[in-house]
């Protein structure tokens, strides 16, 4: 401790003491709680997914094919019965269609125009509508079903069993032009069967690979086709005054699709 300061004035004596405190101050120290080491985080994973709509695939459709064959009396015979003089025939058919158009929503025969939007997918496809008559000629019965073997009669140049056919609404929107064939003969001059004929082809290769999204632009192809045959003068019924059934040869319709498979 330092001395006190004396001051002195007068006859009074002024002691002032001064006295120096002294603190101790501890900081005690703190301790650190021991921390275990961080381990890895698990990995994550995410997968990776997306929702893809395919487009339909182009796939062939034919319609117009004929179940029956319905002969009606044509030109000067209508509106008259046999009498000995020659009797025309005919039928016009409707009309025979090819188109191609979406696999799952296509095949409209009401507007094979508005097709499903499709695609090949590298496989484009040729198609191939073909006609054949089978053998024979026309064999007559009375209405109640008499065999009349005098009224039958036999198909020949002369006589043929004609069918005409006229090109349609045929296009290849892929190509400059179409590349659709129509037939033009498939009539019938003698009693002999015939073999297949084309009626509409279009070959594998020039199809167009991936029409157009929109309304008329598929490869399409109609044809407008009718049959007729005539009824030879002099026969003679045996039934007069009935109602004959005329049965002639069948004509069957062959579609041929030629697909590039996916493995060539």
């Amino acid at each position: 401790m330092s001395l006190p300061n004396i001051r002195r004035g007068g006859n009074t004596h002024v002691v002032v003491v001064g006295l120096a405190v002294c603190a101790a101050i501890v900081f005690a120290g703190s301790v650190a709680a021991e921390i275990p080491p961080q381990d890895d985080p698990p990995p994550s994973t995410a997968s990776v997914a997306a929702r893809v709509r395919m487009k339909e695939r182009c796939v062939w459709y034919v319609a117009g094919v004929p179940s029956n064959i319905a002969l009606q009396p044509a030109g000067s015979s209508v509106d008259k019965v046999y009498d000995g003089s020659e009797y025309s025939l005919a039928a016009t058919l409707a009309p025979l269609i090819a188109w191609n158009s979406g696999n799952e929503t296509g095949g409209g025969v009401e507007d094979p125009d508005d097709h499903a939007w499709c695609t090949y997918f590298g496989t484009t496809g040729g198609i191939s509508v073909t006609g054949q008559w089978s053998a024979g000629g026309f064999v007559a019965a009375a209405n109640e079903g008499e065999p009349d073997p005098g009224v039958n009669f036999d198909l020949s140049v002369s006589n043929p069993l004609g069918v005409t056919i006229t090109e349609g609404d045929c296009r290849t929107p892929g190509q400059a032009e179409s590349q659709w064939t129509v037939g033009t003969n498939v009539g019938k001059t003698s009693n002999t069967g015939t073999v297949n004929v084309p009626l509409i082809a279009q070959p594998r290769g020039e199809t167009t690979e991936t029409p157009a999204n929109r309304e008329g632009s598929n490869d399409r192809c109609n044809i407008n086709w009718s049959v007729d045959v005539k009824i030879p003068p002099e026969l003679k019924p045996q039934y007069a005054g009935e109602t004959y059934i005329f049965t002639g040869p069948t004509f069957t319709t062959e579609i041929s699709l030629d697909y590039l498979d996916y493995a060539d």
